[in-house]
């Protein structure tokens, strides 16, 4: 079993460069995706079902903004959208598949942006998926939980002073 995860940053600029070609060669069995940014009606045929697979869809409200999607080429017993939390919802956050033997959680973590101007937002965001994750594994098979999760284990090192590299994604919680 193939699974892979992808931040692409925008589905229809990843298909322009060739993202067909790329699930034809290496034909992974699902395919999380992340950072879609973009909404079904502006999504080429090629794009809403590549050929094999099948295809959900989980946009933002926001056009242009966050959003994940999943591709497979094994049929999920389900798929659910979100966790039930509008304001992680209406971003797009999360697709969950069901499989005869585990579950696949496609997330895309909120960034907290620059000084952290979103970090109880997204703290509560981590808490949210830990909860749900957690619940699906009382059901007795395995939870795989993949994405890009906008958090790196410890400071990015040496950085050019006059530009910072995302200095959010190094903020240590009070207490922590």
């Amino acid at each position: 079993m193939r699974l892979v995860s992808w931040n692409v940053n925008g589905l229809r600029a990843v298909f322009k460069k060739n993202f067909a070609n790329w699930l034809e060669v290496h034909r992974p069995d699902v395919v999380a995706l992340q950072e879609i940014k973009c909404g079904l009606a502006q999504l080429e045929p090629e794009m809403l079902q590549p050929a094999g697979y099948q295809s959900w869809f989980f946009p933002a409200e926001r056009p242009g903004y966050s959003g994940t999607a999943l591709y497979s080429r094994i049929p999920p017993i389900r798929v659910d959208y979100g966790l039930g939390r509008t304001e992680f919802d209406r971003e797009g956050r999360s697709l969950t598949a069901e499989f005869a033997d585990f579950y696949l959680v496609g997330a895309y973590f909120p960034n907290s942006r620059g000084p952290g101007l979103r970090i109880e937002y997204k703290m509560d965001f981590c808490e949210s998926i830990q909860n749900y994750v957690e619940k699906l594994a009382l059901r007795g098979k395995p939870v795989f939980l993949c994405g890009d999760v906008n958090i790196a284990p410890g400071s990015p090192g040496p950085v050019s002073p006059a530009k910072p590299r995302a200095p959010a994604l190094y903020l240590v919680e009070p207490g922590a």
